[in-house]
């Protein structure tokens, strides 16, 4: 039996199993008690199921280092006529602004997007980080709010 719980911790150590599975192997092995009921599946996790794609965990972990007030919002529009508009503003400036004015400094004149301001306002205000608003209308103005 000693043989049996050393393998299981090492299963442990190794990351194949959790501590919860492994702790049940160990009292089922104490007790010498694995029913038909009480039988349940070990999952093996394999070097292969770790492997990530770096491009694809690249903004998880921009997103999970950067503080909220650290991050940029980020607004480009390109009307049909050729217009184009970038603008950077950090988070910090553009939440004091909401605070002090109740508004976004953000104006869409001339432009038909019906961005839902309130929507915006609120996202920000309450952390969210992702692409906001990503409109295109019916005549060719695109619209893009990111925060990141």
């Amino acid at each position: 039996m000693q043989e049996e719980v050393l393998r299981v911790l090492k299963m442990i150590e190794d990351g194949k199993i959790d501590a919860e599975k492994g702790a049940m192997l160990i009292d089922a092995l104490k007790n010498n008690s694995l029913d038909s009921e009480e039988k349940f599946d070990v999952e093996e996790v394999t070097a292969e199921s770790k492997v990530i794609n770096s491009e694809e965990l690249n903004p998880y972990v921009n997103n999970q280092c950067k503080s909220f007030d650290e991050k940029m919002l980020y607004v480009k529009v390109d009307s049909h006529d050729g217009d184009r508009v970038n603008v950077q503003l950090p988070m910090s400036f553009v939440k004091k602004v909401i605070e002090a004015t109740g508004s976004i400094p953000i104006r869409a004149e001339g432009i038909d997007t019906k961005i839902d301001m309130e929507m915006l306002k609120s996202a920000i205000m309450n952390d969210i980080s992702g692409k906001l608003v990503d409109i295109e209308s019916h005549d060719g103005d695109k619209v893009l709010v990111i925060i990141e």
